[in-house]
């Protein structure tokens, strides 16, 4: 970010999908993912290290995951939690990875209600080092450490959306905006922005997004992962973005504010150390959901640009 500059890396021991990034304290990155290549789908493990630019082998997880959602304790052990299968239908597991010992231990299970609520989700570790958690559509739900337990929070008024995105607000609430529900005839985006306080399980309906970010979720209606900027706002970019405009929130006015946008979806969002948001990659032009057999036009995209509040 200093100067503006990219620098190829060395790419990972192994190929995965269903990847999940941490950096650790030491400043080295933990990538857990399903490996393409060992016997069964094994869930496994590979440091990066930005120092050296080199990759090394983790341990297995003790544990198997088809997606996967991490963060980062304030002891510095890692969370890992995810969907898998068993039996053709979907369940969720979750373990904790130490770096003192380079070991894993296994986690209470996380809960998930319903069939359709599979996806990845979305996760955050909390003010208070809970850590957060929208895996399944039905069952949002925190993780305590201290007592190896989760808590299901209650539902809002009107059903969640599968593969949502989520953002912390600076009052210590959860925002979950975005994401598609299934009507058995196809998927539908959906416009809704909530807010939930992990704590006491309270729900607040905030403004919904504007007319074309309406596609805002990581999923088949693509867009992006929402972003805190610097003085607690929240950018919302991608999407369906034939306006070529992105949104930012204010939790003070609960509204959306139009600003200059990168027209396109699929891309990464980062925050940075300077309260700026970085944005790469994706693809350009609109897409047409309008079945469920998705088309992608444009191209692939190696933009990157940076917004500053």
């Amino acid at each position: 970010p200093a100067t503006g500059t990219w620098t190829a890396a060395t790419g990972p021991a192994f190929a995965s999908y269903g990847d999940a990034a941490t950096t650790l304290t030491d400043g080295r990155v933990l990538v857990i993912g399903a490996s393409t290549t060992a016997p069964g789908d094994v869930t496994r493990s590979q440091f990066y290290n930005p120092a050296t630019d080199t990759w090394t082998l983790g341990p297995n997880l003790p544990i198997s995951l088809l997606t996967s959602m991490s963060g980062r304790f304030p002891n510095g052990r890692v969370i890992v939690a995810g969907t898998t299968t068993r039996d053709h239908y979907p369940t969720s597991a979750a373990a904790e990875y130490n770096p003192t010992t380079n070991s894993w231990t296994t986690l209470a299970t996380p809960p998930i209600e319903t069939e359709w609520g599979w996806g990845p989700g979305a996760a955050r570790i909390l003010p208070n080092g809970d850590f957060f958690t929208t895996l399944g559509a039905d069952a949002p739900a925190v993780y305590h450490r201290a007592t190896n337990t989760w808590r299901q929070l209650p539902l809002p008024p009107t059903p969640l959306a599968t593969q949502s995105v989520i953002a912390l607000l600076p009052s210590g609430n959860v925002m979950i905006a975005g994401g598609s529900h299934y009507n058995f005839v196809g998927l539908s985006p959906s416009p809704s922005v909530y807010e939930v306080n992990p704590v006491s399980g309270v729900w607040t309906i905030d403004a919904g997004l504007p007319r074309d970010s309406i596609w805002l979720s990581p999923y088949m209606f693509d867009g992006s992962e929402l972003a805190q900027l610097g003085n607690g706002s929240i950018l919302a970019t991608g999407g369906q973005t034939d306006s070529d405009l992105d949104y930012v929130y204010s939790p003070q006015t609960k509204t959306w504010t139009a600003v200059p946008g990168r027209n396109a979806h699929d891309g990464s969002l980062t925050t940075l150390t300077n309260g700026s948001v970085l944005s790469a990659g994706g693809r350009t032009g609109t897409r047409d959901s309008a079945s469920w057999r998705e088309r992608y036009p444009g191209d692939l995209t190696a933009q990157a640009v940076i917004y500053t509040p």
